[in-house]
């Protein structure tokens, strides 16, 4: 960039308030990033192990491959819903 164009930056930090007038994005991250996730995922969790007990809890003769789908179906949902948290 030559020296005589102005560019102008807009950023914040994370852990380091006192170079950005006592603000930080750790706030942020933890009210509306960290506690989302966590009660969503909860909930999914939640939801996933309610339709297995559920599936298993009627009595009912399941097939070999009604159980072997289900439990692909249950390490999807499980995956979707971990792998986000795991690249944040």
């Amino acid at each position: 960039i030559p020296d005589d164009i102005f560019v102008q930056t807009y950023g914040i930090s994370v852990t380091y308030s006192d170079i950005n007038n006592g603000k930080s994005m750790l706030a942020f991250t933890l009210m509306f990033v960290t506690i989302p996730y966590c009660v969503s995922y909860t909930i999914i969790i939640f939801a996933m192990f309610m339709i297995r007990n559920q599936l298993f809890s009627n009595g009912m003769a399941l097939s070999q491959r009604t159980i072997k789908m289900q439990r692909q179906f249950f390490i999807m949902q499980f995956l979707q819903s971990i792998l986000p948290l795991v690249i944040l």
